[in-house]
């Protein structure tokens, strides 16, 4: 296939490009050359990944693929529904199929059971939809879903609704945190107990089978994370343990004390929601169509180990966007 990727050089699609050239695949890059600009110009890449500079929010830049065809177009960063309009009506008469990376946010999480014929989010009324809120991320990506299917036809866009996202290269930390927390040891400020529920699926498990069925040339809507009721966080902490092993202690800590001294659900202690029962949907989103369609998760251990060999090897004042800082639980802790 001749892939073109919209973005591409950041987290998902990096490894995209990476499953893509692995499977022997050509890949043409439009980004704006921002974001880790010198990735994938090495010797291995240079005859495989060709990179086209612009800004998707231009539509002149998408003259610079005039004359080029290409069998599938993914679309890794899209955002507002018009720059995802621009892109795919620019494009739709040189690709065959337009996949458009969404999220399982588009859905209404009051519903208790999630499935892809679950209600998607819309914009309220008073919301202006030429500017981007990220209150209203879900819904600003159901639209984006529209006008996805609106250019390309519902019958050339594969729509994939990705839970949390975690890997080496993550730029959120809502995992990473966690192993290389483990990795320096010590009493670990812990939200709650072992039992608590989470999901999340590897980065190159996801790319991987977003190659697989884009080469299947697959449409319709796909949920893409864990199953529910299979990831715990305790049997993330006792892997975490195990692949560092160093000595830890967990302090699991009531999520009232955790409230009472100002601890953020999410942010301060990442994976963990807190108790909201107004989204009982949130952790049962069901992934039965992926899993009929080949999606495939690589075991837990392999995901800690990867992430933190990646992280450690990053710069150590880098800054975090998630977690507890050391003096932050040392004080929790005293307290």
């Amino acid at each position: 296939m001749h892939v073109l990727i919209i973005g591409g050089t950041h987290f998902l699609g990096r490894h995209l490009v990476i499953a893509l050239v692995q499977s022997g695949h050509q890949v043409t890059l439009f980004h704006r050359g921002q974001t880790n600009p010198d990735l994938f110009t090495g010797p291995d890449y240079r005859n495989r990944v060709k990179h086209v500079f612009g800004d998707r929010k231009h539509t002149d830049d998408f003259a610079k693929l005039r004359g080029r065809t290409f069998d599938v177009v993914i679309d890794t960063c899209g955002h507002m529904p018009a720059d995802v309009t621009n892109a795919a009506n620019t494009l739709r008469a040189s690709a065959e199929s337009y996949v458009f990376i969404s999220s399982v946010n588009v859905y209404d999480f009051t519903h208790e059971y999630v499935d892809e014929t679950t209600p998607v989010l819309l914009l309220p009324p008073d919301a202006d939809s030429e500017i981007f809120d990220i209150q209203y991320y879900g819904e600003f990506k159901a639209l984006c879903e529209h006008a996805a299917q609106t250019a390309f036809g519902e019958d050339r866009t594969l729509i994939i609704r990705p839970g949390l996202i975690v890997g080496p290269h993550d730029p959120t930390d809502r995992f990473t945190y966690w192993p290389y927390r483990f990795s320096r040891g010590g009493t670990i400020v812990a939200p709650v107990g072992p039992e608590i529920e989470t999901d999340f699926i590897d980065v190159r498990d996801l790319a991987e089978w977003i190659v697989r069925v884009s080469q299947r040339n697959l449409s319709g809507v796909f949920n893409a994370t864990s199953p529910p009721h299979t990831l715990t966080l305790g049997s993330l902490f006792e892997i975490c343990q195990a692949v560092t092993q160093t000595a830890s202690i967990i302090a699991w800590c009531t999520e009232e004390s955790l409230i009472a001294h100002g601890v953020e659900p999410w942010s301060d202690l990442p994976l963990w929601t807190g108790s909201n029962p107004k989204m009982p949907g949130f952790l049962n989103v069901h992934v039965t169509k992926a899993l009929q369609a080949g999606l495939r998760f690589r075991p837990l251990s392999e995901i800690v180990r990867d992430t933190l060999t990646w992280i450690q090897n990053e710069p150590t004042d880098r800054r975090w966007h998630a977690g507890l800082t050391e003096e932050r639980e040392r004080e929790l802790l005293e307290r």
